[in-house]
């Protein structure tokens, strides 16, 4: 009887689970169109490239990291920041758009500033 209880409760815990799953694949589906139609549109793919996304996205860790980082200094053992925290925090940065804009102006700058010093030959 006890196994039964335990199969119907993991059953449901299982549905919910890939009901969660399917709802952020539709969101990600919905907002991929926009994002790809300018990618299709435009020739110039330096905005966009994968070089500019990793740098973005390791920005984004990077400040992630020392934020959790600063905030355990006071603790009674601080120590290694969990993975999972610091992407928890990566995927809330991403929802503030104009620290995502600075980032990405930045990565940019750092492109332009390299391309312009390779061709000068600094």
């Amino acid at each position: 009887m006890a196994e039964a209880a335990y199969s119907m409760d993991s059953r449901a815990a299982i549905e919910d689970l890939l009901r969660d799953e399917v709802a952020m694949s539709e969101q990600f589906r919905a907002g991929a169109g926009p994002i790809l139609r300018h990618l299709l549109r435009n020739d110039d793919r330096a905005m966009f490239s994968d070089e500019v996304i990793a740098r973005v996205r390791g920005i984004l860790r990077d400040l992630a990291t020392q934020l959790l980082t600063a905030t355990q200094e006071g603790a009674s053992e601080p120590g290694r920041v969990p993975e999972q925290a610091i992407e928890e925090l990566v995927i809330s940065f991403v929802e503030i758009p104009a620290l995502l804009s600075h980032i990405h102006a930045l990565t940019l700058e750092w492109q332009l500033a390299d391309q312009l010093a390779t061709r000068i030959a600094l």
